[in-house]
């Protein structure tokens, strides 16, 4: 064997092949702003194909088990951030696509199954049964991208985390039946699938409660050290899902997401890092798993399907997901383009595909002719729905009215020109919210009319208080650089690093050069304004003889007259793009203004108001 062939053979490369597939995938689908489920699956595919990778070599009997682990791991992930606050205005909508949903999907890509695409009555039942689940993995960065407004978001989130066990229950319940049903009459299969039902609610529930809240009570006592509090979640979260599935087969995927439920929305600890390792951890495990899973795949393997295959995803995409939705959110307080929305997005992801060639694999195992059949028509749907909802979905939420640039800004601080600030902003028809501590400044703001909040920019419940679908920026406008500092690194995970801003701070220290007490740029967001503006020098500023206005730039009136009108004593702050993009001066980006646009700046008072 040639040193080539032997390269490609070795473990090692398998392995790093696998890594650098997944994480490449992920960049060029950034760089180019496409889905990277997309290119996973492509590319995976690609692997397989030249024969570079085959995961049945490369892992053997432990591709399984982690596959299982990875799927545990990503749901975990992906509940954390399942907020009980959600249900309040999207409860029934939730609740019915949980349960009424699920079954629609299944008889209907059942019919689907069988009569388009020929395949008998029990695998039809099967790959219904495992297409029930949506796919958050891929929802989820669309729902980052489009912001749609109302609660279109909130169900998609839910729906897609919490029906991913329910339909791998569904699937094996549906797998022991046929089994059963080959050996034993329908009697004997009810009450199997009914007995297998219960237990697997009960010991999921009941498991995923008691190991989350002792975890929950050890965390509180402090009884293990932050920098072990993520890998020992690692840990509890795994042995869980094993001893679940030991009392009751595939269960385990139902305790890790009540899991996750739980502690999304217990009250006394900040689970931040824990979240953050999580959110990398599950990154790389979805990456890889795609990855493999569709290197198991050929390309023959969807072009075999035929016409029928293409017919298949369009009843699937057009008729069967409307008809759910519809059926589901019949009598609840959604609006139409609200429905419409939600019946146009329901793209398959990881667990699709994790679960369909688990199936197949036990298909065949069991006896069953073609149960590769089964993955075929599951990969084909992943492939068909992703690309159709890529190209779509934004288009479907701007012709409905749900999605756009969110221009709205949360100001930290409600000090008198903070509230100057929010003034102008707000008759721009921009929404504003002032965050602070301060009771009397925000009791103040509230009664200019200026939407204020009470509390502590860095608490979770001021995350959960708040409504930020219409948020997309941060102006970090406190004296203290620290709690500055602080916000903006938590709200560029929430807002995007491009939308979050804070005032420069100098430190004055005659005992030590000022650059050993300075924060370092990557603790910092955008600097507001210029390096000039600290808080200090505008307060200084705006407390008597200057204020802040706007003004609309004409061909007439530019920047140059607006200048000589107040002697060149001007400080640009933002401006307001004839689109109603607001952007704001920074230390790094100044403006330049354009006819049609407004401008928002401080100018001096005229002498007559400032001496009265």
């Amino acid at each position: 064997m040639s040193e080539s062939a032997l390269f490609l053979s070795s473990p090692y490369t398998g392995l790093a092949g696998v890594l650098v597939l997944g994480i490449m995938s992920q960049w060029l689908a950034w760089r180019f702003r496409l889905p990277s489920i997309l290119l996973l699956l492509v590319l995976g595919m690609l692997a397989g194909q030249v024969g570079f990778l085959d995961p049945d070599r490369l892992f053997g009997d432990l591709l399984r088990p982690m596959v299982s682990f990875s799927v545990a791991i990503i749901l975990f992930e992906g509940s954390l951030s399942l907020k009980f606050k959600d249900l309040a205005t999207s409860g029934p909508a939730i609740r019915n696509l949980m349960s009424i949903g699920v079954l629609v999907t299944w008889a209907l890509t059942t019919l689907a199954c069988r009569f388009i695409l020929d395949i008998g009555l029990s695998k039809s039942l099967l790959i219904s049964a495992i297409l029930t689940v949506t796919g958050p993995t891929v929802i989820m960065p669309m729902l980052r991208f489009i912001r749609p407004s109302g609660d279109a978001a909130k169900i998609l989130k839910w729906e897609g985390i919490v029906n991913d066990p329910i339909g791998s229950v569904l699937a094996l319940l549906v797998f022991e039946a046929v089994l059963t049903l080959q050996s034993s009459g329908i009697q004997a299969t009810f009450w199997l699938v009914t007995i297998n039902l219960v237990k697997t609610f009960v010991v999921g529930g009941l498991l995923g409660f008691i190991v989350s809240q002792l975890f929950i009570f050890i965390l509180r006592r402090d009884w293990i050290p932050v920098y072990l509090q993520s890998p020992i979640t690692l840990m509890v979260l795994l042995a869980t899902f094993v001893l679940s599935n030991f009392f009751q087969k595939d269960s385990g995927l139902l305790t890790v997401t009540l899991m996750g439920i739980i502690f999304a929305n217990q009250k006394r600890l900040s689970l931040d890092h824990i979240i953050e390792f999580k959110e990398n951890l599950g990154l790389i495990l979805l990456s890889s798993l795609f990855i493999l899973l569709a290197a198991r795949l050929q390309f023959n393997d969807l072009l075999v399907l035929g016409w029928q295959g293409v017919v298949f995803l369009v009843v699937l995409i057009v008729i069967i997901r409307p008809a759910t939705v519809f059926l589901s959110t019949w009598n609840t307080k959604l609006k139409l383009n609200e429905k419409l929305f939600l019946a146009f997005m329901a793209p398959r992801g990881i667990v699709a595909a994790a679960i369909s060639s688990v199936f197949a694999l036990r298909l065949d195992e069991a006896g069953f002719q073609n149960g590769r059949i089964v993955a075929q028509v599951v990969f084909l749907a992943i492939m068909g729905t992703v690309v159709f909802h890529s190209l779509t979905a934004l288009p479907i939420a701007r012709y409905l009215k749900l999605a756009g640039k969110a221009k709205g800004v949360l100001i930290l601080g409600a000090h008198t020109w903070a509230q100057q600030l929010a003034e102008v902003l707000t008759n721009l028809d921009i929404p504003v919210i002032l965050v602070d501590r301060n009771a009397h400044k925000i009791s103040t703001a509230k009664l200019k009319g200026l939407p204020g909040y009470m509390g502590n920019i860095l608490s979770e419940r001021t995350l959960e208080d708040l409504d930020l679908t219409d948020f997309g920026q941060l102006l970090a406008l406190l004296p203290s650089a620290e709690t500055n500092s602080l916000a903006t690194l938590r709200f560029q995970k929430i807002l995007g690093p491009e939308g979050v801003y804070q005032l420069y701070s100098e430190h004055k220290d005659s005992n030590a050069l000022s650059s050993k007490h300075e924060l370092p740029e990557y603790l910092q967001g955008k600097v507001l304004f210029g390096k000039q503006y600290t808080y200090e020098a505008l307060d200084k500023m705006l407390e008597t003889q200057y204020q802040i206005k706007t003004t609309g730039i004409t061909p007439e009136f530019d920047m140059d007259a607006l200048r000589k009108n107040y002697k060149n004593n001007v400080v640009p702050l933002a401006l307001v793009t004839e689109a109603g993009e607001l952007q704001f001066a920074t230390d790094k980006n100044s403006l330049t203004p354009k006819a049609g646009q407004k401008l928002i700046f401080i100018a001096p008072i005229p002498s007559e108001t400032a001496l009265a």
